[in-house]
């Protein structure tokens, strides 16, 4: 078996086939995937039962009670059987010559990663073709540990995940961020294909993909890992990574009611840990000016405007 296909299932009865036909569909042959039930409600474990009667070759599954993406992630990675392993998620879809495409790559220079651009559907209807590395960063390994840190826009070598850093945390949010980096970090060589073969669903109803609570406060977590567990020599990266997370979420939590709290939580993780971090060269070329108002907002601690400008919304 060269390729195990990982999907993980909550929920999804409205996605989930179209998500499956585009697996059944590939092109590329010797693959596997493996369906894994996260204690779903609705109709997605009959879903899952069909597709297995109809490609018994192609699809297994197993069922566990609800314990979140990355444990159904990671009971997905102890039940694959390939030499690869991508992840798909449920309520996405991809290209059909998706597998086609990365394995090739794969193939092309040995390669442990190989990460792919990507297609982002927004619910209103508009289409973005987005690239899967950074360009700004001076190497390969640099590019991709900047560009998107989800892992469903890579194929990995299934070795790269033993051991516990190989596992994605589970019980807290943001896990591709504190995972991926560190596969990145200890492949041997990366590929790169921008084709947009993987087709990313932006804003569904119930779907849970940007925090407002207390639940932001675990980029904490996962940026403790990386400092803990990323090579110093990839330090500029990682502060880049911390500093787009907490800026983001500095702006993100204006309108809680605790919002002057979890704004102060995040300016201080990043003064404590990257005391440096207005002067890092990612930051000085980045070239939004929204991005640098509101991380300059963050610096000189002026969150109450963005507290004041979310009020006047209507």
């Amino acid at each position: 078996m060269l390729v195990s296909v990982i999907v993980p299932v909550y929920n999804v009865e409205c996605y989930l086939r179209e998500c499956l036909d585009s697996l059944l569909g590939q092109t590329f042959r010797d693959f596997e995937v493996v369906l894994v039930n996260d204690g779903s409600t609705d109709g997605s474990l009959r879903i899952c039962e069909e597709y297995c009667e109809r490609a018994p070759d192609v699809f297994r599954l197993f069922s566990q009670k609800n314990g979140g993406l990355s444990s159904a992630r990671n009971t997905g990675l102890e039940r694959a059987l390939g030499e690869y392993v991508c992840f798909v998620d449920s309520d996405d879809w991809v290209s059909s010559d998706f597998l086609a495409v990365l394995h090739e790559a794969a193939l092309a220079v040995a390669a442990d990663i190989v990460v792919c651009g990507y297609t982002a559907h927004h619910a209103d209807g508009h289409l973005e073709i987005l690239p899967g590395t950074d360009s700004r960063a001076p190497e390969l390994r640099r590019q991709v540990l900047l560009g998107p840190t989800f892992a469903c826009n890579k194929m990995f070598r299934r070795e790269l995940f033993d051991g516990p850093s190989g596992r994605f945390l589970e019980g807290v949010c943001y896990e591709d961020l504190g995972t991926i980096p560190l596969l990145v970090a200890r492949a041997r060589q990366l590929a790169v294909c921008e084709a947009p073969v993987y087709h990313y669903r932006i804003g569904r109803p119930g779907a849970i993909t940007t925090f407002r609570d207390e639940r932001i406060l675990h980029i904490f977590i996962t940026l403790g890992r990386l400092r803990k567990m990323l090579p110093e020599t990839f330090f500029p990266e990682l502060e880049w990574m911390a500093v787009k997370a907490c800026v983001f979420r500095y702006a993100l939590v204006a309108r809680h009611p605790r919002g002057a709290e979890f704004q102060g939580r995040l300016r201080d993780f990043l003064k404590e840990n990257f005391p440096d971090w207005p002067a890092n060269e990612y930051l000085r070329r980045e070239r939004g000016r929204n991005f640098r108002a509101k991380a300059f907002l963050m610096r000189w601690n002026l969150g109450g405007l963005l507290r004041i400008g979310a009020r006047k919304r209507p």
